[in-house]
């Protein structure tokens, strides 16, 4: 009699659980479908993010569990310098890995301290830039050196420099 009251205690047990799985209340997850929200959760009929709230709601009613799309990291950025020394100095400074708009500022810095801006440039549709910045010091540079840096404002505020290894240019 105990065996058999066990048995129906656990089987009772397990069909309370499997239908409080079922019955779950969709109404969190369905919540993350509002206000654009869908976008940021893949639809697994396609493995990308879904295209609409409905869609979204809709797999969340029939059991699904959102699941938050993967975004990759951002492509580095690469700074490229080139130097010609006749009849000036030119520099041309290639940018690339950048959000579409935005901006940058290349600028010129010697030892005792002095540094100014070259210039502002924002890159084009695919994240690039390339720019000559010209006629800086005829054919010498006469503080030694020159380091020309590449750098862009973050949303704070704060200047960060791009280039991992800034152009130095000699002195004569």
């Amino acid at each position: 009699m105990i065996r058999k009251l066990l048995a129906v205690t656990i089987a009772a047990m397990a069909i309370a659980s499997v239908q409080g799985v079922a019955s779950a209340d969709p109404a969190p997850q369905k919540e993350l479908c509002k206000n654009g929200g869908y976008a940021d959760y893949v639809d697994p009929t396609t493995n990308l993010p879904f295209k609409n709230q409905g869609r979204c709601v809709s797999f969340v009613n029939a059991g699904g569990t959102l699941v938050p799309v993967e975004e990759e990291p951002p492509a580095p950025v690469g700074v490229q310098f080139a130097l010609t020394a006749e009849p000036f100095l030119d520099v041309a400074v290639r940018v690339t890995g950048l959000n579409p708009a935005e901006r940058v500022f290349i600028t010129a810095t010697s030892p005792p301290g002095g540094g100014i801006v070259l210039g502002y440039q924002t890159a084009d549709a695919d994240g690039s830039i390339e720019v000559l910045v010209g006629g800086l010091y005829g054919s010498c540079v006469p503080y030694s050196p020159l380091t020309i840096h590449v750098g862009r404002t973050g949303a704070d505020g704060a200047h960060t420099q791009v280039d991992s290894e800034p152009l130095v240019v000699p002195g004569c």
